[in-house]
């Protein structure tokens, strides 16, 4: 299981930790291979995706410990798993 030196709880707790406007990852989870993440979308649906599954700006290519490689019109992109600050 994918696992990150930071505790989650003190960092979901914290005003303004996320920019609500936006599609963002706020966790990656699952063995190597099969990676999950915990995708928030602008209107606070919450989402769990795996590669191939479709969000907003394209489709999902992978899940990384760093976040969920996007193929969009421009090629791949990075949606990086949020950070404090």
């Amino acid at each position: 299981m994918a696992t990150t030196d930071t505790p989650a709880a003190p960092l979901a707790t914290l005003p303004g930790a996320l920019d609500l406007d936006r599609l963002t990852v706020i966790g990656v989870a699952g063995a190597p291979g099969a990676l999950r993440a915990l995708v928030r979308e602008p209107r606070g649906r919450v989402r769990t995706v795996t590669a191939g599954d479709r969000l907003r700006p394209g489709r999902v290519l992978r899940v990384e410990p760093r976040g969920v490689v996007i193929e969009t019109r421009q090629g791949p992109a990075l949606l990086p798993l949020a950070a404090p600050g």
